[in-house]
């Protein structure tokens, strides 16, 4: 039986592996700008669609200060200020794509 956690890497592993790149972890810590400023916020959710190229886009919900806030974030947006989408849990636990249940490392 997959843990909470687990069933999210899957998940992450997936949209990455669909669209080519990593994606940031929900729960994940990172700045971002607003209304002028730049915070500290956490992923809460994902938003998946396509344009009319047919190019897929990922967004993303942003919780800040405990609430989510309103705005959709493109995910180089997001880059231009976390040049590493490294797909760390809040929790600082490493775990490994290739082998979910794999869990030993953390971040230092």
């Amino acid at each position: 039986m997959f843990s909470q956690q687990q069933f999210w890497d899957w998940v992450e592993n997936n949209i990455a592996d669909a669209l080519g790149y990593p994606v940031f972890s929900i729960g994940q810590e990172v700045l971002f700008e607003r209304f002028g400023q730049i915070v500290l916020g956490e992923i809460e959710s994902y938003v998946i669609g396509v344009e009319e190229d047919s190019e897929t886009s990922l967004q993303y919900w942003l919780c800040f200060d405990g609430e989510t806030w309103g705005n959709c974030y493109s995910h180089e947006e997001l880059l231009k200020l976390n040049p590493i989408a490294n797909n760390l849990p809040r929790s600082r636990r490493y775990h490994d794509r290739q082998n979910p249940t794999d869990c030993n490392g953390t971040r230092d």
